[in-house]
């Protein structure tokens, strides 16, 4: 048997190129999933926006209210949104009027 048969394991160099090529993989693909990550939570904020403003809507319809009378949460869960949306990173505003609703950040 010559030398190269009876070699087992990695040598330092070898481990050091694979830790570096993975270093460059994770360095492409985590800013690229924060990136997506913040617009999805953005979509998703705008969606349930527009879910409470036709929610609200309805209830002014509904109840007879004036277009500047300002809903609370509870008029409108669970009877014409259920669950009311919630998001860890703030809460929801609902403007009175054709006024769209807003996402507050904490």
């Amino acid at each position: 048997m010559n030398k190269w048969m009876r070699r087992r394991g990695f040598t330092l160099i070898e481990i050091m190129v694979v830790v570096a090529i993975i270093g460059i993989l994770l360095g492409i693909a985590i800013p690229s999933f924060i990136q997506v990550r913040k617009q999805t939570q953005q979509t998703t904020r705008a969606r349930n926006c527009s879910v409470i403003d036709r929610a609200k809507e309805t209830w002014i319809q509904e109840k007879g209210k004036q277009a500047t009378d300002l809903p609370d949460p509870s008029d409108l869960a669970p009877e014409y949104i259920d669950p009311f949306p919630s998001d860890p990173a703030g809460t929801y505003k609902i403007n009175p009027g054709h006024q769209p609703c807003e996402f507050v950040p904490n």
